[in-house]
């Protein structure tokens, strides 16, 4: 789990950056796999002097942009 968001980060980014503190393996959750509606990654924020430490920012599809675009193909197992 991530606590709320940064608010100057969230301001200063005119809500399109979404920087959340970590709050560490005690806040784990276990959540059923049929529940899930959709998935992203949590990133590590680039820390810069005077920023908020153990923050991470929100990434939604993660890479899926490319698959959806190119398709997945079928290599075969190779011999």
């Amino acid at each position: 789990m991530y606590g709320p968001p940064d608010r100057d980060i969230v301001e200063d980014s005119y809500h399109t950056l979404f920087a959340c503190p970590y709050q560490g393996d005690s806040a784990l959750q276990v959540i059923l796999v049929s529940s899930i509606v959709s998935v992203i990654s949590m990133q590590p924020f680039p820390q810069l002097p005077g920023d908020a430490e153990n923050l991470w920012f929100v990434v939604e599809k993660s890479g899926l942009d490319v698959i959806e675009s190119l398709g997945y193909f079928d290599q075969g197992i190779p011999e």
